[in-house]
């Protein structure tokens, strides 16, 4: 604020010692603009100062590359009191250029220019991206995925003169019903076209489906079961065969099967099987009871006299047999 009210004070003294003579000048530009560079995104301010103030017929216009700028809403220009802004804001690779501020009046003429350069960011980052920590073993982790990926130059003749070798053997697998299987290992030449893999159960080919997949890429040869049966077990046969031969290797599957028959106590924890036998025997009798016959009323026990003060209440109660007559 103390820095507008400053400028305005020197605008209102400069209009006021202003002569007739200083308004018939034509426009003089008393600074000159400073050439920017730039990073996108970022405020370009050009400042500069003009004469002769409070000309009304004083026009001031911004040109980018010969084309007039209009204010917006990145662009915004300041005229008053001899000074002559021009922001842009949040600058693109396409603002680079040359700007020019011109400056007319009835008496002539006056221009200013200067060069603007915003660098672009890149679009693709290629600066590692990991930890501080972790930087430093950069190079290893190429290394690791170039051992992963890479291929070995093997020419035309060699491919075709060398047959299928397994490098690594799967390994024998044990698991119950139900759970997976997984079967691995590797082969080479690597990237032989006419090269074939197939997979057999008990000299039976293995039919793939949702149950069962497998994999042939860059001489890994997999095979995965899901879930297995009992049926599932056996001896699994892999080939590889190219034009130069063939190779194969076994392996050994073992499903055990869960129990059928469970001999196992469900009873809840805390129940034991005197318990259960008397809860039982109880039941038997309730049935007999049940199935007695229905005799004369009779009362097993007798009401029992009571002494009770006024307000009290009164309780009486006897047994009465037979229990199953509803028409008791």
């Amino acid at each position: 604020m103390e820095r507008i009210a400053a400028l305005e004070g020197l605008g209102r003294a400069r209009a006021e010692n202003q002569t007739e003579e200083d308004l018939n000048q034509p426009p003089e530009f008393l600074s000159s603009i400073e050439d920017l560079m730039l990073a996108e995104n970022s405020l370009a301010h050009f400042e500069t100062r003009l004469t002769p103030i409070n000309d009304p017929s004083m026009k001031v216009e911004w040109f980018h590359n010969g084309k007039m700028l209009s204010a917006g809403s990145r662009i915004k220009t300041i005229n008053d009191f001899g000074f002559v802004i021009l922001e842009v804001a949040n600058v693109l690779a396409r603002d680079s250029g040359n700007y020019t501020c011109k400056a007319i009046n009835r008496h002539g003429e006056s221009s200013v220019s200067c060069q603007v350069q915003v660098k672009g960011r890149q679009n693709i980052v290629t600066d590692p991206q990991l930890p501080k920590s972790f930087q430093t073993g950069t190079d290893s982790i190429h290394n690791l995925e170039e051992r992963m990926w890479k291929r070995e130059d093997i020419s035309y003749e060699e491919m075709e003169s060398k047959a299928p070798v397994f490098v690594t053997t799967p390994h024998d697998v044990t698991c119950y019903e139900g759970q997976a299987a997984h079967f691995d290992c590797r082969i080479e030449p690597i990237g032989d076209g006419s090269m074939r893999v197939e997979w057999y159960h008990d000299d039976k080919p293995i039919q793939i489906g949702s149950r069962i997949h497998t994999i042939n890429d860059f001489g890994f040869v997999v095979l995965d079961i899901d879930w297995t049966f009992k049926r599932d077990a056996g001896v699994y046969k892999c080939i590889a065969m190219n034009k130069c031969g063939k190779a194969e290797i076994t392996v050994n599957l073992t499903c055990k099967s869960k129990k059928d028959i469970i001999i196992d106590s469900q009873l809840p924890q805390g129940m034991s099987m005197d318990r259960l036998k008397e809860l039982e025997a109880r039941k038997a009798e309730a049935a007999l009871e049940e199935e007695s016959e229905i005799t004369v009323p009779k009362f097993i026990t007798q009401i029992k006299s009571r002494a009770v003060a006024e307000g009290e209440p009164a309780h009486f109660e006897c047994r009465v047999e037979p229990k199953n007559d509803p028409k008791l």
